[in-house]
Formats: C-alpha cells, structure tokens, sequence
C-alpha cells in the first residue's frame, strides 16, 4: 500500500548519509495530499548543514509552521525506516537517533497547553542527545507574552547546548529575536 502512494504521489528515494546534513528539496507534507479541500501543495526547501543546527522558524498564526516542522519530520521518519519520501530530493543523516516534537496540542480537562508543553521539553532534555532532532512549534501559549518569551529563550539556549538538530517555530516574531543570541552556540 505505501509502496503504491508513493508511486502515485511522486514521493523518491532519499539519499543517506553519514555527515551532519539534512538537505531536503521541493518537500513537501504527505498529509495535505490526504485533506479533500486542500488542492495545492508548494514544495519548500530544507537546508540544515552541520555548522549551525538551531533554526528560528518566524511567522504568523496560519502560515504554515507546524506544517513545514510535520514535513520535516515525517520525511526524517519515513527515510529512516526505508521509505521513499515526499520530496524531489533529499539527503538524510543516518545517524539521527530520535525525532522528538512538541507540535500542535490538544489541552485535555487535566493539563494546560503550557503544562503539556514543559512535559514534552522535559523529555526532550532528559532524552535528547547530540543525535537527536527537535522539533517546537508555539511554546509559551497559555502566558504572559513576556514570560513566554524568557522561557521558549532560555529552553532554546539549553536544548541547543545539549541536544542535535532544533528546529523551533515561533509567531513572537522580533521580540522574540532581540532576545535569542546564538551567536555563541553551535
């Protein structure tokens, strides 16, 4: 069955390699293919080479972050247990070990958006490593904007110290930027 959506959804074989490089061109989210009122799908490029590996993701509610952070995900997991992938092309490092993601919510009766949040960072930092690929979307909902600000910052800072690939995306825009240095890190 996989075998014949990739066929006939034009997804390709990925390229693996040992070096610290993601690069994925023309990709794009599997799952938009699947929603009925979702007619076009604009393939995007990643380009996440050894160097710096904490990325910023800046942008508006609605534009499209966790759908881009969903793709990149799905085409690491997808090429990492032998599928082809949504993509033109792309080059996988085999040596990520764990995909971990704090993306879209859903609050239960019992936990806060934030609680559920600061769970999901927990078990980034205590199972994280050098090898590992994060993905954020939109930590701090449920705060005082400035509040929210100071811990998606100092979270950043540490996962980017600690743990591989982070990929994190906000909508706080430049506020958010005059307070995240990285010129330090990785």
């Amino acid at each position: 069955a996989f075998a014949k959506f990739s066929l006939d959804h034009n997804f390709t074989r990925p390229v693996y390699s040992r070096e610290d490089h993601l690069r994925i061109h023309g990709g794009w989210n599997p799952i938009l293919q699947c929603i009925p009122d979702v007619s076009t799908c604009i393939p995007n490029d990643t380009i996440l080479d050894g160097g710096r590996r904490t990325h910023v993701i800046i942008g508006k509610g609605g534009t499209g972050k966790s759908v881009y952070l969903q793709q990149v995900a799905i085409i690491v997991f997808l090429g990492h247990i032998g599928c082809y992938v949504p993509a033109k092309q792309a080059t996988i490092p085999t040596n990520i070990d764990r995909i971990c993601c704090m993306l879209s919510t859903q609050e239960s009766l019992r936990d806060s958006s934030f609680s559920h949040g600061l769970g999901r960072i927990l078990e980034m930092l205590r199972f994280g490593s050098k090898q590992s690929l994060l993905l954020i979307e939109s930590f701090g909902k449920g705060t005082v904007c400035s509040d929210g600000i100071a811990l998606a910052v100092s979270i950043i800072k540490r996962l980017s110290q600690k743990c591989g690939i982070l990929m994190f995306a906000t909508h706080m825009g430049q506020l958010f930027l005059d307070q995240l240095d990285l010129t330090e890190q990785r």
